[in-house]
Formats: C-alpha cells, structure tokens, sequence
C-alpha cells in the first residue's frame, strides 16, 4: 500500500514537472522568439527542483507520522483515553460520560449540537475483534446516539471494517489518530 502510495506521488510529481516545463516553454516563445536549450535546462532544473522538494515534504511527514505512533504506542490506556478527551473537549464537544461512570458499553460519551456520539477504545491490542464493534453498536443504540466511533492503535482486518461499515461505526485508527487528534493539539 505504501509503495502504491510512492509510485503515485511521483507519478504526479512527473506530470507537475511537465506542466511546468511546457508552461515555461510556451510563455519563452510566446514573449522572447525561439527557445533556446539553455532555458529548457533551467525550467527542467526548476521542476525538478520542485519534485525533489515536494517528496522531501512527504517523506518528513511520515517519519513524524512514525514518531507519533511509537509516542501512542507508548501511553497507557488512561493517558490514551485523556488525549482523545482533550480533542473531543478542544473540538466544542460536551462531555457527556466517561468510563469510569458508566458500564453500557461505551468508554465515553460526547454531544455536540444535541447528536450524542458513543466512543469505544481499543489501545494496544494485537488486531481489532469483532467484540469491540458489537458493544459499540450496543452502545449506540442503548445511548441513542447518532454516530459511534471506535478508535484504536489496533490492526484492522477487513472482516472487521466490513462489519463496522455495515453497523454504521467508524474505526479510527493510526493514520487518522494522528490526522485528527495529533494535529489538532
């Protein structure tokens, strides 16, 4: 998947580079005459420039995204649980309940405009079962909420997003962990 995600990042570094080489070409002949090969070189050197700078970028993220993961990977389940309740609070959710208060399947519970969402964690596990997602459900339809996440560090097999996508619960997991709570804070 990763390797995929490279080929086609560089495919459209390439078709990028193109474009910018045939828009300076144009724009040389279009003002200044006949193009020469001193200013395609520049141009080629220009794009390339930026295809270098654009995997640059992509590869800086990805080691942060590594460090970031290996941070999570290292937090016990109560700092876990306290990271996801800072972003839920920062994000303009009402702390409904909490874990410790409650023993209907949810591990919190928040509301934003009236639409109550039911969370379940799932942290440290090998692979994400099943079990987690049908406790979510239950806890969706006991709480009446309208949206049920299940976030977790967690592998996810596709057996089980397949069962979460048809239960309508949304598994949050590294990739996401990071794009939506990590950069948020």
């Amino acid at each position: 998947m990763r390797n995929r995600k490279l080929f086609t990042y560089f495919g459209l570094t390439a078709v990028f580079s193109l474009i910018v080489v045939t828009m300076l070409k144009s724009w040389y002949y279009l003002y200044l005459g006949d193009i020469n090969w001193q200013v395609m070189m520049i141009a080629m050197i220009i794009a390339l420039a930026i295809a270098v700078l654009l995997v640059i970028a992509h590869y800086g993220k990805s080691r942060n995204d590594k460090r970031q993961l290996r941070k999570i990977s290292k937090m016990n389940e109560n700092e876990f649980e306290d990271l996801i309740i800072d972003h839920f609070s920062k994000s303009g959710y009402q702390i409904v309940s909490q874990s410790k208060y409650n023993d209907y399947w949810a591990d919190l519970i928040v509301s934003k405009y009236d639409r109550i969402t039911v969370l379940k964690f799932d942290h440290l596990s090998k692979t994400l079962a099943s079990k987690i997602i049908q406790e979510t459900v239950a806890a969706k339809h006991y709480y009446k909420a309208h949206r049920a996440i299940v976030i977790t560090t967690s592998n996810c097999n596709s057996h089980v997003r397949k069962i979460a996508r048809n239960s309508g619960v949304e598994i949050w997991s590294d990739i996401q962990i990071i794009d939506r709570i990590l950069s948020r804070l």
